[in-house]
């Protein structure tokens, strides 16, 4: 005689309570086992607390050149575009990172960080993970300020280079004028002029005055000639023995 086999359309409530009931010591079994071992490791393992922090990038880092001649100031380059691939790269940095932990007293290491873009904008979105509440809320709280904090210094550390290097630029110009004051006075206590436009004053007179001098002369070099003309004529009109006695009649001779 073949045994039947009941069809699971067949299968009713009372089927499952009976089934409940002669398997009721397994399924509690089961059930208690279950609930102990996540008792056990609730208790074995240790809370994690989350604390978040975000930052608003509002530009780049000055750009300053130093090399080469020109005005300095005209080198700093104000900042033109926002890059959070980068500022990201700098905050998850050790000296940031080594900075934060000190600053916040948090030990290293005990703090699960995690950066990232918020959408796509210019915040970023900070997450700190550690199993100590306290260490969790001081290292988000100290790292935006940590940053910032490094930033600046950047910036001030290449504003300062480029104070230093053009104070270094006015002395070497400094010592310069210096040293072409130097030679000029030299110059002039050898040549007894101490005075370049004087100096042309002085020329320019003296020019004028030997011009005058020169017209002058030129002047009384045209007279006589024509005083000398007018006696040659006379001397010519006059006849031998008025010459001659004329020649004769100095009485020293």
């Amino acid at each position: 005689m073949e045994e039947k086999t009941p069809n699971s359309s067949d299968v009713s409530l009372t089927d499952y309570v009976d089934m409940f009931r002669r398997r009721k010591g397994v399924i509690v079994q089961t059930f208690l086992l279950v609930f102990l071992i996540g008792t056990i490791v609730t208790f074995l393992s240790k809370p994690v607390y989350r604390a978040t922090a975000r930052i608003l990038v509002e530009g780049k880092a000055l750009t300053i050149g130093t090399v080469g001649g020109g005005d300095f100031l005209n080198q700093l380059q104000p900042p033109v575009s926002h890059d959070i691939g980068t500022q990201i790269e700098i905050l998850q940095g050790a000296k940031v990172l080594k900075k934060a932990y000190e600053t916040a007293n948090v030990p290293p290491g005990q703090v699960k960080l995690e950066v990232k873009e918020l959408a796509s904008t210019d915040v970023i979105d900070i997450t700190a993970d550690s199993n100590n509440a306290k260490y969790a809320e001081r290292f988000a709280a100290t790292l935006p300020e940590t940053f910032r904090v490094f930033l600046t210094g950047n910036t001030k550390s290449e504003l300062q280079t480029a104070l230093d290097f053009a104070r270094g630029r006015l002395h070497e110009e400094n010592a310069k004028l210096t040293t072409a004051q130097t030679n000029l006075e030299k110059s002039r206590r050898e040549s007894q002029i101490y005075s370049v436009k004087e100096e042309r004053n002085s020329r320019i007179t003296e020019k004028n005055a030997a011009d005058t001098a020169l017209q002058l002369v030129e002047t009384q070099q045209a007279v006589a000639r024509t005083k000398l003309a007018d006696l040659r004529k006379v001397y010519a009109s006059t006849p031998a023995i008025a010459r001659s006695q004329v020649l004769t009649s100095n009485p020293q001779v």
